[in-house]
């Protein structure tokens, strides 16, 4: 899946004292080229996160806004959430969240997704329970998903279900990371009737201001399937702030890809809120796949 990172690290971080306690903020410029022989699909994306805490509530907002340019032709595709989450007692939490995706051609409200929860958290472990309802052109789908998650700081550790009702299908979620100073490597996996992905990244400092980076991503649509390279190398422009280029190939069948990206990102945190982190919105499937924003 793309890193939600900051754009404009200075400004978000001027206004961080004003919003109480920050827990987290994240943004991220970035440009992308895909071409095989005369053909090429360009991708420029900004986006920006913040997770804040005062007192008892907990809220978030992200904004994503990508633009694809093919042949002259341009689509823009915006990306809006909102969280918010009280917490009853120390370890107990109930949320909800909106999110609104919409493109600059046809129906401003594209996709939509509300959903409510609640977490409890127990030490080094969080469990949530969600109920979301996902709507595409006036057209609903209900979810229910439950979802426990280990995290020390080192590690994290997560699985989890969710039930379609319309469809009567299962979604299945599964991941692993591990962070030091020196290196991060992570690797997810999502399994839907008729469709499987999984993703394997990792990061490596050679020095305390540049790293090098590599991933491969697997999706199987059943009769096919697409397998995505990539190799890169980072410099640290200022703290928790990257410059980041990369290479890459996406091979299907008898074809293939060839992929070019550079980005700046900054994060800094992590989300308190994790059922909205956790919870499957089926826009994350538009989010995750190679060529498809």
């Amino acid at each position: 899946m793309k890193n939600i990172t900051i754009a404009l690290p200075a400004l978000m971080l001027s206004a961080a004292p004003l919003l109480a306690e920050t827990n987290y903020m994240s943004g991220a410029l970035s440009y992308d080229r895909w071409s095989i022989e005369d053909f090429s699909i360009s991708e420029t994306s900004g986006a920006v996160g913040y997770e804040g805490t005062n007192g008892k509530l907990t809220y978030g907002v992200d904004l994503d806004i990508t633009r694809l340019s093919v042949d002259g032709n341009s689509l823009t595709l915006t990306h809006g959430a909102i969280t918010a989450g009280y917490a009853f007692t120390q370890n107990f939490t109930v949320l909800g969240s909106y999110s609104r995706t919409g493109f600059s051609e046809g129906p401003s409200d594209v996709f939509e997704t509300y959903l409510v929860g609640g977490e409890y958290r127990l030490n080094d472990y969080t469990f949530g329970l969600s109920a979301s309802r996902f709507s595409f052109f006036g057209n609903d789908t209900d979810f229910v998903q439950g979802f426990a998650e280990y995290s020390n700081g080192e590690y994290m550790a997560y699985a989890s279900v969710a039930r379609s009702f319309e469809v009567d299908e299962n979604v299945y979620l599964l991941g692993f990371e591990r962070e030091t100073d020196r290196y991060e490597a992570s690797l997810d996996y999502m399994h839907i009737e008729g469709f499987d992905s999984v993703s394997l990244s990792g990061k490596y400092n050679i020095r305390p201001n540049m790293r090098i980076l590599a991933g491969v991503n697997w999706f199987d649509f059943g009769p096919g399937d697409i397998t995505q390279y990539e190799l890169g190398a980072g410099y640290m422009v200022a703290q928790d702030t990257w410059f980041d280029v990369g290479i890459g190939r996406l091979d299907f069948g008898p074809d293939a890809i060839n992929q070019v990206s550079l980005s700046l990102t900054f994060e800094t945190g992590k989300r308190r809120l994790r059922t909205t982190e956790r919870s499957f919105d089926p826009f994350d499937l538009y989010d995750g796949m190679p060529l498809l924003f």
